[in-house]
């Protein structure tokens, strides 16, 4: 079979031009319904997420904190809005991904302008960290009955080109209609969801049974193995496996059109790696992602060698979150003079309160 390769405009090509590099292997880049997740386990296969071929092009990622949800979730955005032409709407509702966006050149999104953002292409964000839970929910809201209402006007599409992230708190949305909609209807207008949460029984029954791929990364959560194994009729060898997946590792669950049903492991998420950052986070109070230049300059700051710093960036994998208290124990172990710690820790942007809770806990 002859591929004919797609033409890429010098605008698509400019997003890249800041990347370190792409494990993109080279059939997704020629066809535009393919996303490239990575390798499977069984024999080492590129898998390609094609929902033309599904029942739906609805996604749900759920496993543990820390076990490679938000690096799947950042590197389908990438491929979907870059490689796949498709238009990506992203609601943030606790600033998890504005450094992120801010790597791709992309800015926050005001509701007024959605439709002129939509058009344009690309990442449509928008972040709600700053507003109350109350607002965070309205603005929401606001924002999922516009993209309804202008599907509505445009009419039935046979393509996929709008997908919708709404990772962990999109729970708060669950009272609200128009999320049910979308998620019903979304297929008859070529709009996809991409729902996240660390567990399979944040979502109900009946959304489940309207999302035809699942990712699931490790999880150790009984009630939702149990509900993965009956939905999908997993063996218990899989099962058991899911409890054990490393970092970026995955099983994938898809309902194909016809309603048959399949299942295997990816052995590990394949992003297009964008310049390398560092997650740190404070509890449930705050998380701060570092690029690496700023961390190893941070790292420098604190006198440890070369050997050290490699120690200390040995500790992040994929989007894994390091502990601020745990990072300041192995400062401390290393060597590192406390006052500059917390100096160091002050301009990378912890108040006060976080690097003292951080401090009694490293040392307790």
């Amino acid at each position: 079979m002859v591929i004919k390769p797609s033409i890429v405009s010098s605008s698509e090509i400019s997003k890249l031009a800041h990347m370190h590099y792409s494990d993109e292997p080279f059939p997704s880049l020629t066809q535009n319904s393919l996303i490239y997740i990575g390798n499977t386990r069984s024999d080492s296969s590129p898998f390609f997420l094609d929902p033309s071929c599904l029942i739906n092009p609805h996604i749900f990622v759920f496993g543990m904190s820390g076990s490679g949800k938000s690096y799947l979730i950042k590197s389908m955005m990438v491929r979907m809005s870059v490689f796949a032409s498709s238009r990506v709407l992203l609601i943030d509702f606790t600033g998890e991904y504005r450094e992120f966006v801010e790597h791709l050149f992309y800015k926050e999104t005001e509701i007024e302008s959605l439709d002129d953002a939509l058009e344009t292409g690309g990442i449509c964000y928008f972040n709600l960290m700053r507003l109350g839970e109350q607002q965070k929910q309205l603005s929401a809201k606001r924002i999922l009955e516009r993209v309804l209402e202008g599907a509505r006007i445009r009419g039935p599409r046979t393509d996929y080109n709008l997908f919708v992230v709404l990772d962990e708190a999109w729970k708060l949305l669950l009272n609200h209609d128009t999320l049910g909609v979308l998620i019903r209807e979304g297929r008859k207008y070529g709009i996809g969801l991409i729902l996240a949460s660390q567990l399979l029984g944040d979502i109900s029954e009946a959304f489940l049974s309207n999302v035809a791929t699942i990712f699931a990364f490790r999880i150790q959560d009984g009630q939702s193995i149990g509900a993965l194994s009956r939905s999908y009729e997993l063996d218990s060898e899989k099962a058991n496996a899911i409890q054990n997946l490393d970092v970026g590792s995955c099983l994938v669950l898809q309902i194909y059109k016809g309603q048959s049903k399949g299942s295997f492991f990816i052995d590990r998420v394949k992003g297009v790696q964008l310049a390398r950052s560092f997650s740190l986070k404070s509890g449930d109070k705050m998380r701060i992602e570092i690029e690496d230049a700023r961390f190893t300059r941070f790292l420098k700051g604190l006198s440890l060698s070369e050997s050290q710093i490699s120690v200390v960036k040995s500790f992040f994998a994929g989007d894994y979150s390091v502990e601020l208290s745990r990072l300041i124990s192995e400062l401390i172990s290393l060597g590192a003079d406390r006052r500059e710690i917390l100096r160091g820790l002050r301009g990378i942007g912890f108040g006060e309160d976080e690097i003292a809770d951080a401090f009694a806990d490293a040392v307790s």
